[in-house]
């Protein structure tokens, strides 16, 4: 079982190239997840959803063209820009922390699948909303299961709320930079909890989130993102 796995505050944060950042290729295309990769980050982010025939494909928001659902669609219907997530680990290999954004609930329990299937399944973080996030920690033991909380969510019984998430198996809570502080990074990880930050996309909101002592960043910024952490987070503080 890995230190992160155990929830251990992390030494460095983890870098997730978000869908593989700005850079000279189309977000959430294998060419950009390779740039992002090469270029020291270490981790990535993207959507999966699962197509009509089952397979779970990486993408934004799921539409092809205009009003089209990947849903609907059949692998072999979907654009060749759309890799699946098995396309995905056998370009990009295993040696990353993968963050993936379950919208489409029937494609968690193949994503899980998939990433055991390639023995990933430890280095990978699903990601949903909280409390609809918590079943997928059923799904295998060993997937790290992060709940993105709203703002709405925060306030006097935040600490009731970390507690009840840590109890349903929730590794992380990921939140948007503005919403974190010192004192909240403190109590998700007094809570057995990590923290994670996203739409850190310039140079101070990255910083910022490295101040508050955030134990992974989410980043269109690739370059920066790099500079701002560690190669290796998997080391506890």
């Amino acid at each position: 079982m890995s230190d992160l796995h155990e929830h251990a505050p992390l030494a460095a944060p983890i870098g997730f190239a978000h869908r593989g950042g700005l850079g000279d290729a189309p977000q959430n295309t294998l060419a950009a997840f390779g740039t992002a990769l090469a270029a020291g980050a270490s981790g990535l982010e993207s959507d999966v959803w699962l197509s009509a025939d089952g397979f779970a494909v990486l993408d934004h928001d799921g539409l092809i063209g205009e009003g089209h659902r990947i849903a609907d669609a059949a692998r072999g219907e979907l654009p060749g820009h759309i890799p699946t997530l098995g396309e995905f680990y056998a370009a990009c290999g295993t040696d990353f922390e993968l963050s993936l954004d379950i919208l489409d609930p029937r494609a968690a329990r193949v994503a899980v699948n998939e990433a055991e299937r390639v023995g990933a399944v430890g280095r990978l973080w699903v990601v949903g909303g909280w409390p609809r996030v918590s079943p997928a920690r059923e799904i295998n033991p060993d997937a790290h299961v992060v709940a993105n909380l709203l703002w709405w969510q925060l306030g006097p019984g935040i600490r009731p709320l970390l507690r009840e998430a840590r109890s349903a198996g929730i590794c992380a809570i990921n939140m948007p930079f503005w919403l974190w502080n010192p004192w909240l990074v403190r109590q998700t990880h007094a809570a057995g909890m990590l923290a994670f930050g996203w739409r850190a996309n310039k140079n101070w909101q990255i910083h910022w989130l490295r101040r508050c002592h955030c134990d992974a960043i989410y980043s269109d910024s690739v370059g920066l993102l790099v500079r701002a952490t560690a190669k290796n987070p998997r080391s506890a503080a």
